[in-house]
């Protein structure tokens, strides 16, 4: 039996986390059976979300929890790809997550009219956890000091709302120069890092926050169109 505890849905996307995204997604294009159960992320070993649990077996960390499973298959996502496509979804990846990311992040939780409408979703999880309603606003509060404090410290968070953007909008150009014309990132197969690049892309154009980030998103039609394919892809039989 294999659970996924994740955040929980919001708006039009999977989840509210793009890592618990990323799971979901990848379990849904290589259609695994699963169990989504929404969790206490303080509860977890590491404390972050998500987390599955196979059989006996806990793995923490999306990145862990999808070479798990590609490790398992017969036919693994990025089978026959040479080392320099590796280096490149590698690369790539690396830079959604470990900047793009925080982007993202501080448009929900700093960019004040972002927060007006992200509030409501972070609270909403705190009531599915089951903490008490009359806490749900302090709680919310007190993560939105949380978060921010560690995106300062990892960096993007000194910078100015419109330094921050501005970053943010030359990530997505990036990726958009890259993909072009493909159906799928690395080409005309959906690979591993597809999972990636989707999953935050719809962190950022499925939700109900209308910053600067999504504008840019926007903007990049191919980037529109390649998430449409995945979202066809992975609700193929589902």
């Amino acid at each position: 039996m294999l659970t996924l505890y994740k955040y929980g849905p919001a708006w039009d996307v999977l989840d509210i986390s793009p890592f618990c995204s990323k799971v979901e997604v990848y379990f849904r294009l290589r259609k695994i059976d699963y169990t989504p159960h929404i969790a206490n992320s303080r509860k977890s070993p590491k404390q972050k979300l998500p987390t599955v649990k196979v059989d006996d077996r806990v793995i923490c960390d999306s990145s862990a929890i999808v070479a798990h499973f590609e490790s398992l298959s017969a036919k693994p996502l990025d089978a026959g790809m040479t080392p320099l496509e590796v280096s490149v979804a590698h690369a790539y990846r690396g830079l959604i997550e470990e900047k793009l990311y925080f982007v993202a992040a501080w448009a929900r939780w700093g960019d004040d009219s972002a927060w007006l409408n992200y509030r409501p979703a972070i609270m909403g999880y705190f009531g599915k956890i089951g903490l008490p309603s009359f806490l749900h606003s302090i709680f919310a509060t007190m993560a939105r000091k949380q978060v921010l404090n560690a995106i300062r410290e990892q960096g993007i968070g000194r910078h100015s709302r419109e330094d921050i953007y501005a970053m943010g909008t030359e990530i997505l150009k990036s990726i958009s120069v890259f993909l072009a014309d493909k159906t799928y990132f690395m080409g005309e197969q959906v690979r591993t890092i597809d999972v990636t690049v989707y999953a935050f892309l719809s962190a950022i154009m499925d939700v109900a926050m209308d910053t600067p980030l999504k504008q840019a998103a926007l903007s990049l039609p191919n980037l529109s169109a390649y998430c449409a394919r995945m979202k066809r892809t992975i609700n193929e039989d589902v």
